[in-house]
């Protein structure tokens, strides 16, 4: 995800036809393991509340996890 991060944050537009098609094609490979990526942060999301809700001896840094790791 820091490389995703990255390459959203890059400032670049791109300077000719072939860096903007370059670049547009970048962004449509992220979205689509955006897309893969979903599923699996919510898995993620819901095993960690999950863990909380059953009386973890943890619970407090699981949940404080799962909200850092939701608001990212």
């Amino acid at each position: 995800m820091d490389e995703m991060e990255k390459s959203v944050a890059n400032p670049d537009l791109g300077s000719d036809l072939r860096g903007v098609k370059d670049l547009l094609k970048k962004h449509q490979n992220l979205e689509t393991e955006l897309v893969v990526l979903s599923d699996q942060i919510a898995s993620i999301i819901s095993q960690g509340q999950a863990l909380a809700q059953s009386g973890h001896f943890d619970k407090a840094n699981i949940l404080k996890a799962v909200e850092d790791f939701n608001n990212r």
